[in-house]
């Protein structure tokens, strides 16, 4: 949990960068749920946005704007955002 929550944050939202938090990120909690562990997605959720540059935000809190409740982060982020 500490990998995903210090992930190197994004500096100006290039896909390239985008796709090195989302592997990240992904690898990360593969490995948790490899150990019988599932982080709660609001906390994961708010590491994805802890990491993100103001433009990915926006984007993020635009799709956000469009779902009920808080969304998910098993979403493909790139898909979403891009």
């Amino acid at each position: 949990m500490k990998a995903i929550l210090e992930a190197t944050p994004l500096k100006d939202g290039t896909g390239r960068e985008v796709r090195r938090l989302h592997d990240t990120l992904q690898q990360h909690l593969c490995a948790l749920k490899a150990m019988g562990h599932d982080p709660p997605g609001p906390l994961v959720t708010s590491a994805i946005e802890l990491n993100s540059d103001s433009t990915t935000m926006f984007e993020w809190q635009m799709h956000s704007q469009k779902t009920k409740g808080m969304p998910s982060y098993q979403l493909n982020l790139i898909r979403t955002i891009y």
